[in-house]
């Protein structure tokens, strides 16, 4: 990414504020580890870094979210500049898990959470919390981790009240090949459509992809394009051409169907991929990783 590429992606962005005056969705230059924009937008210290990385997920071929379903889905958002940046998912009542990539060095205080509101343009549904303390994996930042263990918890100043969190796929759990997971977010319908940001939550249903399939397909394409690599113990990838996950749904909750229990358990929070989304499966935090939590402070 050149300097250029991020100040055409903040004009975007702004036109797109403009028109909807409470969202701001992610932009095509924003690192799928390291999200360019965003580090922009939070004093950029890891503008550098966001060269060497692919690019940050935007959900498409999806459909709005009937309003109050999913209501644990969280938009966060900074004080110094209103507008969703980064999806997250509520696991309790003052804790959100989200991706690592989207918070830098940024200050925890700075930022503040929306819950339990589909449309973002609606100011009187949800809840808003500040977030007092974050908590990143401390592999995330490690080179050799490669934008695997891509995971951070942000602790919220006062309980979100009268939202049941979302409870955690158990460790362990496999998830086969083709199997269908479900996927929300607010960011971009259209793939390379900067102006196609959505208020409305979206969702989409996506199918599970081997992690070999998934890393042969990120090394396809420009061989100037910086390639994902798929950690098989700390990721997950799904998604396909016709639906993917791509800018300003990073964070955001990867949710699969427990029949025994007749309700959706998070899977994974979105992470990274290509940056023309729909041309590789998207790569995911695996929330049921037991090497990811054991590692987390």
């Amino acid at each position: 990414m050149v300097v250029a590429d991020i100040l055409h992606a903040l004009r975007a962005a702004v036109v797109l504020r403009a028109q909807l005056p409470h969202t701001r969705v992610q932009t095509p230059t924003h690192s799928i580890c390291r999200m360019v924009c965003l580090s922009v937008l939070l004093l950029a210290p890891l503008v550098a870094l966001a060269a060497d990385e692919p690019v940050q997920p935007r959900i498409i071929g999806g459909v709005d979210v009937p309003v109050g379903d999913y209501p644990f889905t969280v938009s966060i958002q900074l004080s110094l500049i209103p507008g969703h940046f980064c999806g997250g998912a509520l696991i309790s009542d003052r804790e959100v898990v989200t991706a690592a990539h989207c918070y830098g060095t940024s200050d925890p205080t700075q930022l503040f959470v929306v819950v339990g509101r589909t449309d973002l343009t609606d100011p009187t549904s949800g809840q808003v919390r500040k977030v007092i303390a974050r908590t990143i994996h401390p592999l995330a930042s490690a080179p050799e981790s490669l934008g695997s263990y891509d995971f951070a918890i942000l602790e919220l100043d006062e309980p979100v009240v009268g939202i049941e969190p979302v409870a955690l796929a158990p460790l362990d759990m496999s998830l086969a090949d083709g199997e269908t997971v479900r996927a929300l977010g607010w960011g971009w319908v259209n793939a390379g459509d900067p102006d196609s940001g959505t208020s409305h939550l979206q969702m989409v249903d996506i199918p599970i992809v081997d992690t070999l399939i998934c890393q042969a397909s990120h090394e396809q394409g420009d061989p100037d394009e910086p390639k994902g690599t798929v950690n098989p113990e700390t990721d997950i990838c799904a998604g396909d051409r016709s639906a993917s996950v791509c800018f300003g749904d990073s964070g955001g909750p990867l949710l699969v169907w427990h029949p025994a229990r007749h309700t959706y358990l998070l899977a994974g929070i979105v992470s990274r991929g290509k940056m023309d989304c729909p041309s590789a499966p998207g790569i995911f935090t695996s929330m049921m990783s037991r090497t990811l939590w054991e590692t987390m402070p």
